[in-house]
């Protein structure tokens, strides 16, 4: 579930690539995540992602498990959370200047 919402994601971002990865580093590349996410979603897809979606025999550990999830709620509350409360700052600031 974790990389469908990682695909819904870019989809929403029109991201370009033919695998989750690609459009990943299209994302960074074009600024809208950051390198340190980028290089967390590198770690997660190759680790563990690519894994689970692929090798239905694979086990995932519960460590695996949580930290996929945390990058996907990390991911999700920087570019909704934190972007809106961003831009939202930027709107009031300039309206005082």
């Amino acid at each position: 579930m974790c990389r469908r919402t990682l695909e819904a994601i870019c989809h929403e971002y029109e991201a370009k690539g033919g695998t989750l990865a690609a459009k990943l580093k299209y994302l960074n590349e074009m600024e809208i995540i950051e390198s340190r996410l980028h290089l967390w979603a590198d770690k997660i897809l190759k680790n563990l992602g690519n894994e689970a979606a692929h090798d239905v025999r694979s086990d995932i550990s519960k460590q695996d498990a949580l930290d996929a999830l945390e990058f996907t709620r990390t991911i999700i509350e920087y570019l909704y959370v934190f972007e809106a409360a961003y831009n939202r700052f930027l709107e009031r600031r300039l309206k005082t200047q």
